[in-house]
C-alpha cells in the first residue's frame, strides 16, 4: 500500500493520509480479533476453574456424614 501511495502521489501529505486510513482500518479490525480470542480464552480458563473447583467442593461434601453435609449446604 506505502508504495501504491508513493507512485500515485506525489505529496508526502496525501501520501501519509492514504496510508493512515488503510493502516486504521486494518489495525482496528486486527485489534478487535485478537481482543475477541483473548476475552474467550480468559472465560474458558475461569471456567474450567469454577468447574473444577465445584468438583471438589462436591467431593468434600460426599465424604461428609450426611447430616453434616446437608449443614453445610444450608449455610452457603
Amino acid at each position: 500500500m506505502f508504495s501504491f501511495a508513493i507512485w500515485q502521489f506525489s505529496a508526502a501529505a496525501d501520501v501519509t493520509a492514504v496510508v493512515g486510513s488503510v493502516t486504521t482500518v486494518v489495525g482496528t479490525i486486527i485489534g478487535a480479533f485478537f481482543g475477541v480470542q483473548i476475552g474467550s480464552a480468559g472465560k474458558e480458563a475461569a471456567e474450567n476453574g469454577r468447574a473444577h473447583a465445584e468438583r471438589a467442593a462436591r467431593l468434600a461434601l460426599g465424604k461428609l456424614e450426611p447430616q453434616a453435609a446437608e449443614d453445610i449446604v444450608h449455610m452457603l
